[in-house]
This record gives structure tokens, sequence and C-alpha cells, in this order.
């Protein structure tokens, strides 16, 4: 019966104390000797946990009154366990036995738990032109807290602050915005720093039948793809699949001014001996839109 409500006292115990670091409780044990507590002298934080174990072979009962602890008496091989709620230093002697030497407990504040940032992104592949939207958390959950936006844009090294966001309730933090090519995104609070987020763009390609057997591939980026190839392909309906005409190279540049940035226009125009009717496309490939973006195409008629 002794032993079932010492375990009932763990468990509550256990249940509802924690280290304010959010860590996990460790527990110390203590040997209960015929002369002395072994080892008598423990250094512990607040939430941890002592278990004595009586390996005397009379009974013993622990109690102390600073920390508000008293255990039933513990007959040779049981055990009692007591979780240290406050931060302090507490004697714990043997009620049984006055001439025991007593124990000092010494219960150290919880470390704070680190501080994390979390980033993810609602889209990892965006279309030129496109918005995404950046959100993340402090852990601390605290609010009004500065957190800087970094971008590591394609071709550039290092990461550049972009902008600065404010955390709102419960730590948490979002930011809208156009990535013109493949950027490495994080952010930071003081030497707290996320993980990275790639997002991938795909440049806008248009496919346009300029007159019989004639078309035009354009392409809109933040830079220029003039010398990048493009696969020209009909659909054989028969077969159920796309099939090559002609690759093309884009050869013209242009530049117009956009809401949102300098886009530069990068085209071709090219003639193609097709039947009307049939469905063509235009595909920059991986291969061709690298380094700093990821494949593209667009369809049209013949």
């Amino acid at each position: 019966m002794k032993r079932l409500l010492v375990a009932a006292t763990v468990l509550a115990a256990l249940m509802t104390i924690a280290p304010a670091s959010g860590e996990v409780a460790k527990t110390v044990s203590i040997s209960i000797t015929h002369t002395a507590f072994v080892p008598r002298n423990v250094t512990i934080q607040a939430g941890d946990t002592i278990t004595w174990t009586n390996n005397d072979n009379v009974n013993h009962q622990l109690v102390s009154q600073a920390a508000g602890m008293g255990s039933p008496i513990l007959k040779p091989g049981e055990t009692f366990s007591f979780a240290f709620s406050k931060v302090g230093k507490f004697t714990v002697s043997d009620s049984l036995n006055t001439k025991f030497q007593k124990a000092a407990i010494t219960v150290k504040a919880a470390a704070p738990a680190p501080v994390s940032l979390s980033l993810s992104s609602s889209a990892t592949v965006v279309r030129y032109g496109g918005t995404i939207t950046l959100s993340g958390t402090l852990s601390s959950g605290a609010a009004g807290t500065r957190i800087d936006v970094l971008a590591q844009e394609c071709g550039n090294g290092g990461g550049k602050k972009i902008t600065t966001v404010t955390t709102g309730n419960g730590g948490a933090f979002s930011f809208t915005t156009h990535p013109s090519k493949t950027l490495v995104y994080s952010v930071r609070t003081g030497k707290t720093e996320s993980g990275n987020v790639t997002v991938r763009v795909r440049p806008q390609v248009v496919l346009s039948k300029i007159k019989a057997r004639k078309f035009r591939v354009r392409t809109y980026a933040a830079e220029s793809l003039v010398g990048h190839s493009v696969v020209f392909q009909r659909y054989a309906a028969s077969r159920s699949r796309w099939t090559t005409v002609k690759r093309v190279v884009l050869a013209v540049r242009s530049t117009t001014v956009t809401p949102m940035a300098r886009t530069v226009v990068s085209s071709v125009s090219f003639g193609a001996r097709l039947k009307r009717g049939y469905r063509v496309r235009a595909v920059l490939t991986d291969a061709a839109a690298a380094p700093c973006y990821i494949a593209a195409s667009a369809t049209a008629r013949s």
C-alpha cells in the first residue's frame, strides 16, 4: 500500500512540474545507506526529481520542511521520489534517526529555453511576377520583436536584408514579396537565425502565332535569356505525346518596366512548316533556364 502511495506521489509530481526551459526533467538517484545519504550534496534544476532508495536494513523517513517534502516510512528496498519546484537550498533529514547525516539539496533556476525562429513559404515555386508569403514564429512568443528578412539572390553571395517585420501575438510574423529569380530566404533577430527556405522562379513564356507558319516566343524575367534555347514542339494526338519540331535560340532583348520591377523580354521569331490547327508549345527546359530560373512552357495553335 505504501509503495502505491509513493508511486501516486511521483506521478502527480511529474504531471504538474516541468522545467521552465521546456527541457525534459532529470531524475537524480540518492542511496540511503546505514550511515548517510550517498551522495549527500546534490545540485539540480527546478523541476528535476530526486529518487531515494533505502539500501539500509532499517526503516527511514525523509523530511524537508522548507521544500514541503515528507516521505512515508521507507522499508528496506523501497523508494521515494520528489520533484523540487522551488529554487533554493534545502536540507533533507531522517525523522526516524536524528543522528543520521543530513543531505543538502541545491535547486537552481532552470536555464531559459533557447530562442529559435521558424520560417516557411506559401510556395516553393512561383511564376515570374507572382507573389509568395513568408511566415514564421519566434519561439519565445514575444510580440513586438523586430525580425530582419534576408534574401540571397541567385548569382550573388551572402544574404542581404530586404525588409524588417515585427512579430505579433504568439511571436508570429509574415511578409509578402515578389521573387524576381531563384532566392534563398532566411530571417534573424539578434544572433538567432532561421533555417533557409529556397523559392524557385519560372520565367513567363509566351508563344504566339504571327502568321501562317510563323511563330514568336517571348520570355519575361529579371535578366536576359538571350542565347538560351527553346524547344518548339507539336502534339501528336495519334501517339498522345509531344514531338520536337525544332530548337530555336532567344536572340532579341528589350526592357519593360512593370509595377513590380524592371523586366527583360527575350524573344525569337521563327518559321515552322506545320498544318493549321496543331497544338504547339515552346519549352524552356531546366538546363536552358539555369542557373537562376527553372523550366517553363507555353502553348498555342498552329
